[in-house]
């Protein structure tokens, strides 16, 4: 998992597509490993061709994924899925990041007020979904 977030330091923002997908293959595999189905993955599938670079299918390598012998296919055993959920772990932190909900929520609307107008932002708007006395919106 190591390589993997090593390799996702360098991705753009623009490579949020091809990593959202490859998220959904690891996602598939590791909450249904037994499903042959999601342990094979064809690169000539043509989403797959369109979206993914080296760099994407290096992931799924990282993730356990080996080369079929047909050579257009890498596969998983189905076994060994710590590794997968940890990729799959760093992609979701990766893109909770750039869309910026990396599991806090948004603060308050009046919050973005105050700061804008320079004024002292009011505590109860700095949690998420609350009004002034503290309860959910």
């Amino acid at each position: 998992a190591e390589e993997a977030a090593r390799l996702l330091a360098q991705q753009p923002p623009a490579a949020a597509p091809a990593l959202t997908l490859v998220r959904k293959l690891l996602s598939n595999l590791t909450t249904s490993p037994e499903d042959p189905k999601y342990r094979t993955v064809k690169r000539s599938t043509p989403k797959l061709k369109e979206t993914l670079g080296a760099e994407h299918w290096q992931l799924l390598f990282f993730a356990g994924f080996v080369p079929a012998e047909d050579g257009d296919a890498v596969v998983h055993s189905g076994e060994e899925l710590v590794v997968a959920e940890q990729v799959r772990d760093c992609l979701t932190a990766w893109l909770s990041r750039l869309e910026g909900t990396d599991g806090a929520a948004s603060p308050h609307p009046l919050f973005w007020k105050a700061a804008e107008s320079g004024t002292p932002v009011p505590s109860f708007a700095i949690r998420a979904g609350t009004d002034q006395d503290g309860r959910a919106l």
